[in-house]
């Protein structure tokens, strides 16, 4: 239930670019071939992405776009694993399941090194949704996160369980680097 597989997320993020409706600045799609056709090596030529998307150009001009047996292969699981939840939230009387975000505690900025990214990923492996609240904080202070996983279209439903998990346990701080003009409701002077 991995959803789909990382190493192909250029083919992902072309596919996105290709079908979704937007005012895209003018020529940029001109920019490689094909020319109709907004890309990611669009956006990087461009020059304009941002560095995190930038550093890792390399790999994502050379990935090889995913197999298709594989593809069919995961939409099965997909299908399979949506239809198992259903029946675990339908004979359970379950309107949401709830799980810690990450597999693994927050790490500092500044000892992070390379990429993190430990997300259990159950949702994105299901094609389901879900919504990540704020939890507490380590022994350190860094921060831990809760998600509600909920069937497809619950969506109305887990925004209201966040906001009342939010409200009753003010688990949420705004970052140290925030100043108070830029955080929700702070009063502006």
């Amino acid at each position: 239930l991995s959803g789909r597989p990382w190493q192909s997320e250029r083919y992902w993020m072309d596919r996105f670019l290709a079908r979704e409706p937007a005012d895209w600045p003018q020529g940029l799609a001109a920019l490689t071939a094909p020319v109709d056709v907004l890309s990611v090596s669009d956006y990087l030529k461009d020059g304009r992405a941002i560095e995190s998307i930038q550093s890792s150009e390399q790999d994502l001009l050379t990935q090889k776009d995913p197999d298709a047996a594989a593809l069919a292969a995961d939409d099965a699981r997909m299908a399979q694993g949506r239809a198992v939840l259903q029946q675990l939230f339908e004979r359970n009387n379950i309107t949401a399941l709830v799980y810690p975000t990450d597999a693994m505690a927050a790490i500092p900025l500044d000892e992070l090194g390379s990429y993190h990214n430990a997300t259990l990923g159950v949702a994105p492996g299901l094609g389901a949704p879900a919504i990540t609240v704020p939890a507490g904080f380590t022994r350190e202070g860094l921060p831990a996160g809760l998600q509600f996983m909920g069937l497809p279209f619950s969506e109305p439903q887990l925004l209201s369980l966040a906001h009342v998990y939010e409200q009753a346990t003010h688990h949420r701080r705004a970052p140290v680097m925030a100043t108070p003009a830029r955080v929700a409701g702070a009063p502006h002077r």
